[in-house]
């Protein structure tokens, strides 16, 4: 099979259980302006699971940068066999489906394009990376029931300005899992985080000072957009999540 590739805006990179899932809008760039294309999600090319073998790709990436894990805004050029999952076409009789996903090559490695100041700059304005749905995925409730679907879903990925009461964002967090509520076209959401960032932040504040770590994570979220992820089927459910916290 031939090998092509696509640039990839990193918007995500976050905590799977068996390791991380990368994503962010496949990019192009002329004459130093950057054009927003769809978004898409590299996996490895598996029926028993879609993670992504990131580790082999990223870290043995061949620039200064060996060793680190991606950081958002940066743009990466990922070798990849084709732009449908076989995966996909194994579970087309799945009500949701995760169109966005991409097979990568697995014997090439990825080259990281632009860092992530560099990216930024030429993003200049998140908004106008903006997607609008009308709500996430029907009513705001974390998990989708798959009974009470009349048609598939086909768009997993969502780049979004949250709002908060009051302009602060509530926190639920137990046992180092965090939990935000969040407004979104008037609709109220509570779900789960898996930015790993947004995780390790907490451990931080946590233990320089744990009386002020709940507000100094509040701070940090402020003003920030989600990257807010529909995950594939776990215990019978589609859990929707905030994948990346992006400042």
């Amino acid at each position: 099979m031939k090998t092509s590739s696509v640039l990839i805006l990193t918007l995500a990179y976050s905590r799977k259980n068996k390791g991380r899932c990368f994503a962010g809008k496949k990019v192009k760039i002329d004459s130093g302006k950057l054009k927003i294309q769809a978004w898409c999600r590299p996996v490895a090319d598996s029926i028993e699971s879609s993670e992504p073998i990131l580790s082999e790709h990223i870290y043995g990436a061949n620039d200064n940068h060996k060793g680190d894990e991606p950081e958002y805004f940066e743009i990466w050029e990922v070798p990849i066999k084709s732009h449908v999952n076989n995966r996909n076409k194994k579970l087309e009789n799945n009500k949701v489906i995760q169109s966005e996903n991409i097979l990568i090559d697995e014997s090439k490695k990825w080259t990281r394009i632009k860092n992530a100041s560099d990216g930024q700059m030429l993003v200049k304005d998140n908004d106008k990376i903006l997607d609008n749905p009308e709500n996430l995925w029907g009513d705001n409730a974390e998990k989708i029931e798959l009974s009470t679907l009349s048609e598939k879903i086909t768009k997993t990925l969502y780049f979004i300005k949250p709002e908060f009461k009051d302009s602060v964002p509530e926190l639920y967090i137990t046992e180092g899992k965090i939990k935000l509520e969040f407004n979104y076209n008037n609709d109220l959401y509570k779900l789960s985080v898996t930015d790993p960032l947004t995780e390790s932040l907490w451990l931080r504040y946590k233990k320089e000072d744990p009386v002020s770590a709940k507000s100094k994570l509040q701070s940090f979220i402020k003003g920030s957009y989600f990257t807010i992820s529909l995950g594939e089927k776990y215990h019978g459910h589609h859990y929707k999540l905030i994948a990346a916290i992006i400042k």
